[in-house]
Protein backbone atom coordinates (compact mmCIF):
# COMPACT_ATOMS: atom_id res chain seq x y z
CA UNK A 1 0.00 0.00 0.00
CA UNK A 2 1.30 3.52 -0.75
CA UNK A 3 0.02 4.50 2.70
CA UNK A 4 2.09 1.89 4.58
CA UNK A 5 5.07 3.20 6.54
CA UNK A 6 8.52 1.95 5.56
CA UNK A 7 11.41 2.38 7.99
CA UNK A 8 14.71 4.05 7.12
CA UNK A 9 16.52 0.76 7.78
CA UNK A 10 14.47 -0.97 5.08
CA UNK A 11 15.29 1.75 2.57
CA UNK A 12 18.94 1.60 3.58
CA UNK A 13 18.98 -2.14 2.86
CA UNK A 14 17.27 -1.65 -0.51
CA UNK A 15 19.57 1.13 -1.66
CA UNK A 16 22.65 -0.89 -0.64
CA UNK A 17 22.21 -3.20 -3.64
CA UNK A 18 20.49 -0.81 -6.07
CA UNK A 19 22.15 -1.17 -9.46
CA UNK A 20 24.46 -3.94 -8.21
CA UNK A 21 24.55 -7.65 -9.10
CA UNK A 22 21.98 -9.80 -7.31
CA UNK A 23 22.57 -13.59 -7.47
CA UNK A 24 19.64 -15.52 -8.93
CA UNK A 25 18.83 -18.62 -10.95
CA UNK A 26 18.24 -18.14 -14.68
CA UNK A 27 17.65 -20.94 -17.22
CA UNK A 28 18.79 -23.47 -14.63
CA UNK A 29 22.17 -21.82 -14.07
CA UNK A 30 23.51 -19.43 -11.42
CA UNK A 31 23.35 -15.91 -12.80
CA UNK A 32 23.06 -12.32 -11.65
CA UNK A 33 20.43 -9.65 -12.13
CA UNK A 34 20.65 -5.96 -11.34
CA UNK A 35 18.91 -4.89 -8.14
CA UNK A 36 16.09 -2.38 -8.69
CA UNK A 37 16.93 -2.29 -12.41
CA UNK A 38 15.14 -5.41 -13.64
CA UNK A 39 11.41 -4.68 -13.44
CA UNK A 40 8.07 -6.10 -14.55
CA UNK A 41 4.38 -5.25 -14.19
CA UNK A 42 2.25 -7.64 -12.13
CA UNK A 43 -1.46 -7.61 -11.27
CA UNK A 44 -2.33 -9.28 -7.97
CA UNK A 45 -5.77 -10.78 -8.50
CA UNK A 46 -7.42 -13.42 -6.30
CA UNK A 47 -10.18 -14.81 -8.57
CA UNK A 48 -13.56 -13.22 -7.98
CA UNK A 49 -12.11 -10.37 -5.90
CA UNK A 50 -11.29 -6.77 -6.76
CA UNK A 51 -7.66 -6.93 -7.94
CA UNK A 52 -4.95 -4.44 -7.17
CA UNK A 53 -4.03 -2.00 -9.88
CA UNK A 54 -1.17 -3.25 -12.03
CA UNK A 55 1.99 -2.77 -9.95
CA UNK A 56 5.59 -2.30 -11.02
CA UNK A 57 7.91 -4.78 -9.28
CA UNK A 58 11.71 -4.52 -9.24
CA UNK A 59 14.28 -7.23 -8.47
CA UNK A 60 15.33 -7.33 -4.79
CA UNK A 61 18.15 -9.15 -3.01
CA UNK A 62 16.61 -11.60 -0.53
CA UNK A 63 17.81 -14.98 0.87
CA UNK A 64 15.03 -16.81 -0.99
CA UNK A 65 16.93 -16.36 -4.27
CA UNK A 66 19.66 -18.74 -3.08
CA UNK A 67 17.66 -20.84 -0.58
CA UNK A 68 14.90 -21.99 -2.93
CA UNK A 69 17.16 -23.75 -5.49
CA UNK A 70 18.57 -25.89 -2.68
CA UNK A 71 15.07 -26.86 -1.56
CA UNK A 72 13.77 -27.54 -5.09
CA UNK A 73 16.68 -28.45 -7.40
CA UNK A 74 14.32 -28.75 -10.39
CA UNK A 75 13.70 -24.98 -10.40
CA UNK A 76 15.12 -23.25 -13.47
CA UNK A 77 14.20 -19.60 -12.94
CA UNK A 78 13.64 -17.55 -9.81
CA UNK A 79 12.74 -13.87 -9.70
CA UNK A 80 11.61 -11.99 -6.59
CA UNK A 81 10.57 -8.36 -6.66
CA UNK A 82 9.13 -5.61 -4.51
CA UNK A 83 6.60 -3.05 -5.69
CA UNK A 84 6.87 0.11 -3.57
CA UNK A 85 4.32 2.79 -4.32
CA UNK A 86 3.58 5.41 -5.41
CA UNK A 87 5.09 4.39 -8.74
CA UNK A 88 6.60 7.84 -9.28
CA UNK A 89 9.01 7.27 -6.38
CA UNK A 90 9.65 3.70 -7.51
CA UNK A 91 10.64 4.84 -10.99
CA UNK A 92 12.98 7.43 -9.50
CA UNK A 93 14.73 4.62 -7.60
CA UNK A 94 14.87 2.58 -10.82
CA UNK A 95 16.53 5.46 -12.65
CA UNK A 96 19.11 5.99 -9.90
CA UNK A 97 19.81 2.25 -9.76
CA UNK A 98 20.37 2.26 -13.52
CA UNK A 99 22.93 5.06 -13.15
CA UNK A 100 24.74 3.05 -10.47
CA UNK A 101 24.81 0.01 -12.77
CA UNK A 102 26.46 2.18 -15.42
CA UNK A 103 29.27 3.07 -13.02
CA UNK A 104 28.08 6.36 -11.52
CA UNK A 105 29.14 6.40 -7.82
CA UNK A 106 25.89 7.66 -6.30
CA UNK A 107 25.70 7.59 -2.46
CA UNK A 108 22.23 6.07 -2.40
CA UNK A 109 22.58 4.57 1.09
CA UNK A 110 23.36 8.02 2.48
CA UNK A 111 20.23 9.31 0.77
CA UNK A 112 17.98 6.80 2.56
CA UNK A 113 16.69 9.48 4.91
CA UNK A 114 15.67 11.63 1.93
CA UNK A 115 13.92 8.67 0.30
CA UNK A 116 12.12 7.98 3.59
CA UNK A 117 10.89 11.56 3.78
CA UNK A 118 9.66 11.36 0.20
CA UNK A 119 7.91 8.03 0.82
CA UNK A 120 6.27 9.41 3.96
CA UNK A 121 5.07 12.53 2.15
CA UNK A 122 3.94 10.91 -1.08
CA UNK A 123 0.84 8.96 -0.09
CA UNK A 124 -1.88 8.68 -2.69
CA UNK A 125 -3.82 5.86 -4.29
CA UNK A 126 -5.72 2.92 -2.85
CA UNK A 127 -4.83 1.88 0.68
CA UNK A 128 -4.36 -1.76 -0.35
CA UNK A 129 -1.34 -3.98 -0.83
CA UNK A 130 -0.58 -7.56 -1.65
CA UNK A 131 1.76 -10.29 -2.74
CA UNK A 132 1.78 -13.05 -5.33
CA UNK A 133 3.69 -16.30 -5.82
CA UNK A 134 3.58 -17.62 -9.39
CA UNK A 135 4.88 -20.95 -10.65
CA UNK A 136 5.04 -21.81 -14.36
CA UNK A 137 6.28 -24.84 -16.25
CA UNK A 138 5.08 -27.86 -18.22
CA UNK A 139 2.44 -30.36 -17.17
CA UNK A 140 2.72 -34.14 -17.51
CA UNK A 141 1.68 -33.85 -21.16
CA UNK A 142 4.34 -31.26 -21.93
CA UNK A 143 1.85 -28.38 -22.16
CA UNK A 144 2.53 -24.95 -20.59
CA UNK A 145 0.82 -24.45 -17.24
CA UNK A 146 0.93 -21.66 -14.66
CA UNK A 147 -0.60 -21.18 -11.23
CA UNK A 148 -0.38 -18.32 -8.76
CA UNK A 149 -1.30 -17.70 -5.14
CA UNK A 150 -2.59 -14.15 -4.67
CA UNK A 151 -3.05 -12.18 -1.45
CA UNK A 152 -4.58 -8.74 -0.96
CA UNK A 153 -4.54 -6.87 2.35
CA UNK A 154 -6.64 -3.79 3.03
CA UNK A 155 -5.50 -0.74 4.97
CA UNK A 156 -2.89 -1.30 7.67
CA UNK A 157 -3.21 -5.10 7.77
CA UNK A 158 -0.52 -5.78 5.17
CA UNK A 159 2.57 -4.75 7.20
CA UNK A 160 1.64 -7.31 9.88
CA UNK A 161 1.93 -10.28 7.51
CA UNK A 162 5.69 -10.94 8.04
CA UNK A 163 5.10 -11.33 11.78
CA UNK A 164 2.20 -13.72 11.24
CA UNK A 165 4.62 -16.60 10.65
CA UNK A 166 5.66 -16.29 14.30
CA UNK A 167 2.00 -16.29 15.34
CA UNK A 168 1.39 -19.43 13.26
CA UNK A 169 4.36 -21.20 14.88
CA UNK A 170 3.05 -20.28 18.34
CA UNK A 171 -0.36 -21.70 17.42
CA UNK A 172 1.36 -24.88 16.23
CA UNK A 173 3.24 -25.09 19.54
CA UNK A 174 0.00 -24.76 21.46
CA UNK A 175 -1.34 -27.60 19.33
CA UNK A 176 1.65 -29.78 20.21
CA UNK A 177 3.63 -29.31 16.98
CA UNK A 178 7.10 -28.04 17.71
CA UNK A 179 9.45 -26.96 14.90
CA UNK A 180 12.91 -28.47 14.63
CA UNK A 181 15.63 -26.52 16.43
CA UNK A 182 18.35 -24.65 14.58
CA UNK A 183 18.75 -21.75 12.17
CA UNK A 184 17.53 -22.57 8.64
CA UNK A 185 14.98 -21.57 6.07
CA UNK A 186 11.43 -21.66 7.38
CA UNK A 187 10.00 -23.09 4.15
CA UNK A 188 7.60 -25.88 4.99
CA UNK A 189 7.41 -25.07 8.71
CA UNK A 190 4.15 -23.15 8.30
CA UNK A 191 1.45 -24.09 5.78
CA UNK A 192 -1.13 -21.81 4.21
CA UNK A 193 -3.77 -23.58 6.29
CA UNK A 194 -1.98 -22.42 9.44
CA UNK A 195 -2.32 -18.82 8.29
CA UNK A 196 -6.07 -18.99 7.67
CA UNK A 197 -7.23 -18.42 11.29
CA UNK A 198 -4.79 -15.49 11.54
CA UNK A 199 -5.97 -13.95 8.26
CA UNK A 200 -9.58 -14.37 9.40
CA UNK A 201 -9.16 -11.59 11.94
CA UNK A 202 -7.76 -9.21 9.33
CA UNK A 203 -8.96 -7.65 6.09
CA UNK A 204 -6.98 -10.15 4.04
CA UNK A 205 -8.19 -12.30 1.14
CA UNK A 206 -6.29 -14.97 -0.79
CA UNK A 207 -6.95 -17.06 -3.85
CA UNK A 208 -5.39 -19.56 -6.24
CA UNK A 209 -5.39 -18.56 -9.92
CA UNK A 210 -4.91 -21.26 -12.56
CA UNK A 211 -4.06 -19.41 -15.75
CA UNK A 212 -6.30 -20.36 -18.66
CA UNK A 213 -5.21 -20.89 -22.27
CA UNK A 214 -5.83 -18.10 -24.78
CA UNK A 215 -8.30 -20.41 -26.53
CA UNK A 216 -10.63 -20.38 -23.49
CA UNK A 217 -13.67 -18.06 -23.47
CA UNK A 218 -12.73 -14.49 -22.55
CA UNK A 219 -14.55 -14.40 -19.22
CA UNK A 220 -13.25 -17.84 -18.28
CA UNK A 221 -9.70 -16.57 -18.88
CA UNK A 222 -10.18 -13.56 -16.64
CA UNK A 223 -12.38 -15.09 -13.92
CA UNK A 224 -10.08 -18.15 -13.78
CA UNK A 225 -10.94 -20.26 -10.71
CA UNK A 226 -14.00 -18.11 -9.94
CA UNK A 227 -15.63 -19.16 -13.22
CA UNK A 228 -17.27 -22.21 -11.67
CA UNK A 229 -18.86 -20.02 -8.98
CA UNK A 230 -20.74 -17.86 -11.51
CA UNK A 231 -24.49 -18.50 -11.90
CA UNK A 232 -25.26 -20.91 -14.75
CA UNK A 233 -27.13 -18.29 -16.79
CA UNK A 234 -24.16 -15.90 -16.55
CA UNK A 235 -21.69 -18.61 -17.61
CA UNK A 236 -23.91 -19.53 -20.57
CA UNK A 237 -23.86 -15.92 -21.82
CA UNK A 238 -20.06 -15.80 -21.73
CA UNK A 239 -19.09 -19.32 -22.83
CA UNK A 240 -18.21 -18.43 -26.41
CA UNK A 241 -15.45 -20.57 -27.98
CA UNK A 242 -13.01 -19.39 -30.63
CA UNK A 243 -14.83 -18.95 -33.94
CA UNK A 244 -18.20 -19.21 -32.20
CA UNK A 245 -21.37 -17.18 -32.70
CA UNK A 246 -24.41 -16.74 -30.48
CA UNK A 247 -27.53 -14.61 -30.32
CA UNK A 248 -29.60 -13.68 -27.27
CA UNK A 249 -32.88 -11.77 -27.11
CA UNK A 250 -34.98 -10.27 -24.35
CA UNK A 251 -36.58 -7.12 -22.96
CA UNK A 252 -35.02 -3.90 -21.74
CA UNK A 253 -35.80 -0.59 -20.03
CA UNK A 254 -33.62 2.38 -21.00
CA UNK A 255 -33.27 5.78 -19.31
CA UNK A 256 -31.18 8.53 -20.93
CA UNK A 257 -29.46 11.51 -19.36
CA UNK A 258 -30.91 14.88 -20.28
CA UNK A 259 -27.91 17.22 -20.11
CA UNK A 260 -26.38 18.42 -23.39
CA UNK A 261 -23.07 16.66 -22.69
CA UNK A 262 -24.86 13.44 -21.71
CA UNK A 263 -26.87 13.45 -24.96
CA UNK A 264 -23.69 14.14 -26.94
CA UNK A 265 -21.81 11.28 -25.24
CA UNK A 266 -24.73 8.93 -25.83
CA UNK A 267 -24.90 9.89 -29.51
CA UNK A 268 -21.15 9.34 -30.02
CA UNK A 269 -21.27 5.81 -28.54
CA UNK A 270 -24.65 5.01 -30.08
CA UNK A 271 -26.60 4.32 -26.90
CA UNK A 272 -30.33 3.62 -27.46
CA UNK A 273 -33.08 6.10 -26.78
CA UNK A 274 -35.26 5.97 -23.69
CA UNK A 275 -37.82 3.15 -23.74
CA UNK A 276 -39.83 0.86 -21.49
CA UNK A 277 -40.08 -2.90 -22.02
CA UNK A 278 -38.41 -2.65 -25.40
CA UNK A 279 -37.00 -5.50 -27.44
CA UNK A 280 -33.24 -6.13 -27.24
CA UNK A 281 -31.04 -8.45 -29.25
CA UNK A 282 -27.33 -9.11 -28.73
CA UNK A 283 -25.22 -10.85 -31.36
CA UNK A 284 -21.92 -12.32 -30.15
CA UNK A 285 -19.05 -13.37 -32.39
CA UNK A 286 -15.50 -14.38 -31.50
CA UNK A 287 -12.46 -14.17 -33.79
CA UNK A 288 -8.76 -14.23 -32.86
CA UNK A 289 -9.57 -14.09 -29.14
CA UNK A 290 -11.80 -10.99 -29.46
CA UNK A 291 -15.55 -11.04 -28.87
CA UNK A 292 -17.69 -8.60 -30.85
CA UNK A 293 -20.95 -7.64 -29.18
CA UNK A 294 -23.62 -5.97 -31.31
CA UNK A 295 -26.52 -4.74 -29.18
CA UNK A 296 -29.73 -3.87 -31.03
CA UNK A 297 -32.48 -1.96 -29.23
CA UNK A 298 -35.44 -1.75 -31.62
CA UNK A 299 -33.86 -0.21 -34.73
CA UNK A 300 -30.79 1.21 -32.95
CA UNK A 301 -27.51 -0.69 -32.66
CA UNK A 302 -24.09 -0.15 -31.16
CA UNK A 303 -21.06 -2.42 -31.14
CA UNK A 304 -18.19 -3.02 -28.75
CA UNK A 305 -15.36 -5.54 -28.56
CA UNK A 306 -14.16 -7.49 -25.53
CA UNK A 307 -10.98 -9.46 -24.87
CA UNK A 308 -8.80 -10.67 -22.00
CA UNK A 309 -6.41 -7.89 -20.96
CA UNK A 310 -2.63 -8.25 -20.93
CA UNK A 311 0.28 -6.46 -19.22
CA UNK A 312 -1.16 -3.40 -17.41
CA UNK A 313 -4.68 -4.70 -18.08
CA UNK A 314 -4.00 -8.27 -16.88
CA UNK A 315 -6.88 -9.93 -14.97
CA UNK A 316 -9.33 -7.50 -16.59
CA UNK A 317 -11.93 -7.84 -19.34
CA UNK A 318 -11.15 -5.03 -21.77
CA UNK A 319 -14.09 -3.54 -23.67
CA UNK A 320 -13.42 -1.12 -26.51
CA UNK A 321 -15.65 1.50 -28.09
CA UNK A 322 -13.59 2.79 -30.99
CA UNK A 323 -10.43 4.40 -29.53
CA UNK A 324 -11.81 4.26 -25.96
CA UNK A 325 -11.06 1.14 -23.90
CA UNK A 326 -12.24 0.16 -20.42
CA UNK A 327 -10.61 -2.59 -18.34
CA UNK A 328 -13.15 -4.19 -16.01
CA UNK A 329 -12.54 -6.53 -13.08
CA UNK A 330 -15.04 -9.42 -12.71
CA UNK A 331 -16.00 -9.43 -9.02
CA UNK A 332 -18.35 -11.97 -7.43
CA UNK A 333 -20.68 -10.25 -4.99
CA UNK A 334 -23.65 -12.00 -3.37
CA UNK A 335 -24.40 -14.11 -6.43
CA UNK A 336 -23.90 -11.26 -8.88
CA UNK A 337 -21.05 -10.71 -11.30
CA UNK A 338 -20.03 -7.09 -10.90
CA UNK A 339 -17.88 -5.56 -13.63
CA UNK A 340 -15.78 -2.89 -11.91
CA UNK A 341 -13.86 -0.43 -14.14
CA UNK A 342 -10.18 -0.33 -13.18
CA UNK A 343 -8.47 1.17 -16.21
CA UNK A 344 -9.44 3.51 -19.05
CA UNK A 345 -7.37 4.34 -22.11
CA UNK A 346 -7.91 6.63 -25.09
CA UNK A 347 -5.87 5.76 -28.19
CA UNK A 348 -3.85 3.49 -25.88
CA UNK A 349 -2.99 6.29 -23.43
CA UNK A 350 -4.06 5.70 -19.81
CA UNK A 351 -6.54 8.24 -18.50
CA UNK A 352 -6.42 9.74 -14.98
CA UNK A 353 -9.11 8.53 -12.59
CA UNK A 354 -10.94 11.88 -12.53
CA UNK A 355 -11.72 11.44 -16.24
CA UNK A 356 -13.23 7.98 -15.75
CA UNK A 357 -16.95 7.57 -16.43
CA UNK A 358 -18.76 6.14 -13.41
CA UNK A 359 -20.17 2.70 -14.22
CA UNK A 360 -22.27 0.39 -12.09
CA UNK A 361 -22.62 -2.84 -14.05
CA UNK A 362 -23.70 -6.26 -12.89
CA UNK A 363 -25.05 -9.53 -14.23
CA UNK A 364 -27.07 -12.13 -12.35
CA UNK A 365 -29.45 -15.05 -12.69
CA UNK A 366 -33.03 -14.43 -11.60
CA UNK A 367 -35.88 -16.88 -12.24
CA UNK A 368 -33.54 -18.83 -14.51
CA UNK A 369 -32.92 -15.80 -16.74
CA UNK A 370 -29.77 -13.79 -17.40
CA UNK A 371 -30.31 -10.32 -15.92
CA UNK A 372 -28.18 -7.27 -16.69
CA UNK A 373 -27.88 -3.76 -15.27
CA UNK A 374 -25.64 -1.02 -16.70
CA UNK A 375 -25.66 2.52 -15.27
CA UNK A 376 -23.21 5.01 -16.81
CA UNK A 377 -22.61 8.58 -15.66
CA UNK A 378 -19.83 11.15 -15.40
CA UNK A 379 -19.25 14.06 -13.00
CA UNK A 380 -19.17 16.45 -15.97
CA UNK A 381 -22.31 15.16 -17.67
CA UNK A 382 -24.45 13.65 -14.95
CA UNK A 383 -26.36 10.46 -15.89
CA UNK A 384 -25.64 9.27 -19.43
CA UNK A 385 -27.57 6.01 -19.80
CA UNK A 386 -29.14 3.32 -17.64
CA UNK A 387 -30.30 0.11 -19.25
CA UNK A 388 -31.45 -3.04 -17.49
CA UNK A 389 -33.38 -6.13 -18.47
CA UNK A 390 -33.03 -9.79 -19.33
CA UNK A 391 -31.70 -11.98 -22.13
CA UNK A 392 -32.10 -15.60 -23.20
CA UNK A 393 -30.02 -17.40 -25.84
CA UNK A 394 -31.97 -18.15 -29.03
CA UNK A 395 -31.88 -21.46 -30.86
CA UNK A 396 -29.06 -21.59 -33.46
Amino acid sequence: SPHADVGVSVLRAITSYAGKPVPRLRAGRPAAGLGLVEARNVTIAPPGRLPLFSTRFSLVDVPDLTALPRLWPSLRDIWIGAGPRPELLHRMLNALARLVSLGMPLPLVKLSGLFHAAKTGLKWGEDRGGMVVRVAGLDAGGQPVARSWNLIAEGDDGPFIPSMAAAAIVLNLLDGRRPRSGARTGAGEVTLAAYEPIFAGKRIVTGIRDEQPASAPVYRQVAANAWADLPAAVRAMHDLPEGGRMTAEGRVDVDRGQSLLARLAGAVIGFPGAQTDGHVRVDFERKAGVETWTRTFGNQSFTSRQFAGQDRAAALVVETFGPLACGMAPVLDAGRLRLVPRRWTLFGIALPAWLFPRIEAWEAEEDGLFRFHVDISHPLTGPIVLYRGWLAPTAP
